[in-house]
């Protein structure tokens, strides 16, 4: 599971930034997951609470940029930005996206302490 990985990268980049001495909290920025957003958000928060306890993991900001998708009753093509997304024709439920997945990590108020 990438989540797992993921997180660990999430908390050693934080803790530099805090030894660097800089205040904020990270972002993610992703694209083209190939399931729910609320699982993968989900399954990053619990992983960053097992390795970095001592992080506020609350403030981790995931942010799901808008993926094509086909839907899976009519196939006609939609953006979709978020959970639960139903095709705006039919109503039906969208497919896992065809492309691959993006994470970017980011870091908001880069400011010193």
């Amino acid at each position: 599971m990438h989540e797992a990985a993921l997180a660990g990268t999430i908390a050693l980049r934080w803790r530099e930034a805090r030894q660097a001495g800089l205040r904020g909290h990270p972002r993610l920025l992703v694209r083209g997951a190939h399931h729910e957003p609320i699982d993968f958000d989900a399954a990053v928060r619990l992983h960053l609470a097992v390795v970095a306890p001592d992080l506020d993991g609350e403030r981790l900001e995931i942010v799901h940029l808008p993926v094509a998708r086909l839907c899976s009753g009519c196939g006609c093509r939609f953006m979709v930005g978020g959970p639960g997304a139903a095709c705006p024709e039919c109503g039906g439920a969208a497919l896992p996206g065809a492309t691959d997945e993006e994470i970017e990590l980011d870091w908001l108020d880069p400011s010193p302490i």
